[in-house]
């Protein structure tokens, strides 16, 4: 990366070789003296941010973000058995421009939604997925059988709590097509 620094650095400064150097040096004397909390420490405030920048300059730069487009199963899917959202999503298809799909650190997708030049995030922009179990583990009660979420994102927090709590009475409301649209777009509906 210090070798070819001019790609990272080419729109913002995201790579010196003095700081890349000093952290690293950090990390080794950390390992060394056997200081596991400050190591740790090191590497989640110093080499992760610094990792997570280059990895964004790269995906910014390649055009690498890989979305799985569910589209046509999922349409086939709620074909099925839901006609009527079926119907209003195949009439209305577009996504308006303020709303898209933008790449977490772990290679996954969140939604960004914008209103009045400002952004806002449906998921975790670093992992959706674990946000999801979280979500899971927080609200699961092995005493209630039906559950009622208020706001689809792109189906994390369901998917958490069908795959990893075996609930199978879940009603979601969402309210804003668009979160429909993406959910349909890049979402799992094919075990709701």
């Amino acid at each position: 990366v210090i070798k070819n620094k001019d790609y990272f650095n080419l729109n913002m400064l995201v790579v010196e070789e003095a700081n890349v150097m000093e952290m690293l040096n950090n990390l080794t004397v950390a390992q060394s003296q056997g200081d596991y909390i400050l190591l740790a420490d090191y590497m989640e405030l110093q080499l992760i941010p610094l990792l997570v920048s280059w990895q964004d300059v790269i995906q910014i730069k390649e055009d690498i973000l890989q979305l799985q487009d569910n589209y046509e199963q999922n349409m086939n899917y709620l074909k099925e058995f839901d006609k009527d959202l079926y119907e209003l999503i195949s009439n209305e298809s577009n996504i308006s421009d303020d709303y898209s799909v933008e790449p977490t650190t772990n290679g996954s997708i969140t939604v960004k939604i914008l209103r009045d030049s400002k952004s806002y995030y449906l998921l975790s922009n670093n992992d959706p997925e674990d946000a999801g179990r979280i979500f899971a583990d927080t609200y699961y009660n092995p005493n209630k059988q039906n559950y009622i979420l208020y706001g689809m994102e792109l189906l994390k927090n369901v998917n958490a709590l069908i795959n990893f709590k075996n609930i199978t009475n879940i009603k979601v409301y969402e309210s804003d097509l668009n979160v429909i649209k993406l959910a349909v777009k890049y979402g799992d509906l094919f075990h709701l």
